[in-house]
């Protein structure tokens, strides 16, 4: 086998070379867990409920349904969009008070 390399691509390789693959090659890390998919599915079930209850205000034509509807609808924006400020680590400004 070595031969065979060696006369027809002209590269001489050793027994003991060894192809080692980067480690973002061998690493295979968890997409995703039990928890996040449970979190996602739920997320996206609050903002079905929501557009549902949304359309079917503005089908009906009741006002208060659409105002309770788009405030509902902010509101989880809001707390998606702060959520993941909870988790980050405070800054070392905030954390140093003299």
């Amino acid at each position: 086998m070595r031969d065979f390399f060696v006369i027809i691509c002209g590269i001489m390789i050793e027994p003991h070379h060894k192809f080692d693959p980067p480690d973002y090659l061998t690493s295979k890390p968890r997409l995703m867990n039990l928890s996040k998919i449970f979190w996602h599915l739920l997320t996206i079930v609050v903002f079905t409920f929501i557009c549902y209850c949304l359309t079917n205000s503005i089908a009906d034509g009741n006002i208060m349904g659409v105002v309770l509807a788009t405030v509902s609808l902010a509101a989880t924006i809001m707390f998606l969009w702060l959520l993941p400020k909870l988790y980050q680590q405070p800054n070392e400004e905030e954390g140093s008070e003299t």
